[in-house]
């Protein structure tokens, strides 16, 4: 029993008793209405089993790493207040399957999750119950575990993949292209709040792991300067690398503190501590005031280079940005030229910068702690071989251009660089057709995989075509997670791993 408390305190480092509480008291009140129409005893048993899988196999090794008496003490109370919760949930689901025995005939079912809330899925009845609630990432992530399901788009058949969002048609023009090998990517993803980010150095200030705009984040305050945890610190980005990241442009109402800018620089391998010789370092504004919003709509982005002779210089460039709203930045560097993108808009184009062969970091000066800055989803990735190229040599070419979010086959507006990329390439060669092939990391179940995978390569090919190809010239084809490139047990790895390919038929 002592084990079992030091197990699932661990889980409660991350979230408190009272919300654990408010969280499965949703998720009990979404079964006992579930249970009405189609929940057997299946249900329970599903969820125990996933509880029992979810909190006590994994931390084994972690509760014997617990030895300190007061953290032990703590951990207690903790695990009793979780039980507590448990025994609140068993209790809904108990309560719901007595009620339900109209529906036991079901011979099979089981509890899933999507993004709007929690449905039960039988044989019998495919859509039984489709139940919204204003749930947090936590709470999504923690119904997912317990129902043994990940996120899904839609109740029964998968509903038809959106292949133009909002905002897709202004990043028509959009020429950026992530680079073919990621060597670092964080999303954040089982970050615990209040941490350290655990990808990353820390060279000045402060920074942890925080939780805002329904986003798992990484938070910087006064002075904050981070930079990637590398096996080799310093010398990993070499000649051709391009760098992603979202940060969020806030507004700032009158009385306001102050808010800092977020600076990136680039720093030569053999200057890494000599500010002076770093051959980029680029601003971008972290705020703007509901007066100036009001007033010019623009923020000014400044940036500096050194040429391959150590000559200094500088540039601008204004650019209206929606405050209030995370953006994307996109960045490139090919042996001499750089590119910097804030989301659909190229703000610097430098054809002839010192090669860095070096490290990048983050670095924010602040004038207040109490208006941190919100970084997520940073991307770090090297080469750039010609499609063309790729293709003629293997037959196929790999892209991780084409982005969505988790769990879902929505063709992200940043993507845009590589299919008009694709389009080229086929409009240039009209004999051309391919297997578009859809590939997932391990991470969720091995069926979810699957079908994400499919709608994610129908997607693709639904865009293409209303880009002006023709269908016939390409097939869908889904393989989840049975083809790995790399290790999943890493971040990098499963980067890897998740990925678009074309294939030549």
């Amino acid at each position: 029993m002592k084990r079992l408390f030091l197990t699932i305190a661990v889980l409660m480092m991350a979230l408190s008793s009272a919300s654990s509480q408010s969280f499965l008291n949703k998720l009990g009140n979404a079964a006992r209405r579930g249970a009405e129409k189609a929940v057997t005893k299946k249900v329970e048993k599903k969820v125990e089993e996933k509880v029992s899988e979810v909190i006590e196999k994994p931390i084994d090794r972690a509760a014997d790493k617990i030895t300190d008496k007061a953290t032990n003490k703590a951990a207690d109370k903790a695990a009793e207040n979780y039980i507590n919760a448990l025994n609140n949930y068993s209790n809904a689901l108990n309560e719901s399957a007595a009620s339900a025995s109209a529906a036991s005939q079901s011979s099979s079912g089981a509890l899933k999750v999507s993004g709007e809330g929690v449905y039960y899925e039988s044989e019998s009845n495919a859509a039984v119950v489709y139940d919204d609630w204003d749930m947090t990432d936590e709470d999504k992530a923690m119904a997912a575990a317990l129902s043994g399901n990940t996120a899904s788009p839609s109740v029964g058949a998968p509903a038809a993949p959106q292949t133009n969002p909002q905002g897709m048609v202004k990043y028509n023009k959009f020429d950026f292209v992530s680079g073919d090998r990621i060597i670092f990517e964080d999303t954040q993803a089982g970050e615990s709040l209040g941490e350290f980010p655990s990808m990353w150095d820390l060279r000045s200030g402060e920074a942890e792991i925080a939780q805002y705009d329904h986003s798992t984040v990484i938070a910087l305050f006064t002075d904050g300067c981070i930079s990637p945890l590398m096996s080799e610190p310093y010398n990993y980005l070499g000649d051709m690398f391009t760098i992603e990241f979202d940060y969020y442009f806030a507004l700032r109402e009158e009385g306001d503190k102050n808010y800092g800018d977020i600076n990136l620089n680039i720093v030569n391998a053999d200057d890494k501590d000599a500010y002076g010789q770093r051959p980029f370092h680029i601003t971008f504004p972290q705020s703007i005031s509901r007066y100036d919003f009001d007033n010019k709509g623009t923020v000014n982005f400044r940036y500096w280079w050194r040429t391959p002779t150590d000559e200094s210089r500088d540039g601008g460039n204004a650019l209206s940005l929606e405050p209030a709203s995370w953006h994307h930045i996109s960045i490139s560097f090919n042996k001499r030229a750089m590119k910097v993108y804030v989301d659909e808009t190229r703000i610097a184009n430098i054809p002839n910068m010192k090669a860095t062969g070096g490290w990048m970091y983050f670095r924010l000066d602040y004038a207040d702690q109490q208006c941190p800055l919100y970084l997520k989803n940073i991307r770090i990735a090297k080469g750039a071989v010609p499609l063309y190229d790729r293709m003629m040599t293997d037959g196929r070419f790999i892209t991780y251009g084409i982005t969505f979010d988790v769990g879902k086959s929505v063709i992200k507006p940043e993507s845009m660089g590589e299919l008009n990329r694709i389009v080229k390439l086929l409009n240039d060669n009209p004999t051309l057709s391919f297997s578009v092939e859809g590939h997932t990391d391990a991470i969720g179940s091995a069926t979810s995989n699957q079908t994400l995978s499919e709608a994610r390569a129908q997607a693709i090919i639904d865009k293409l075509v209303e880009m002006g190809i023709s269908r016939e010239r390409l097939n869908p084809v889904g393989h989840g997670q049975t083809v790995p490139l790399s290790d999943n047990s890493t971040p990098e790895g499963r980067a890897q791993n998740r990925r678009v390919e074309f294939v030549k038929r």
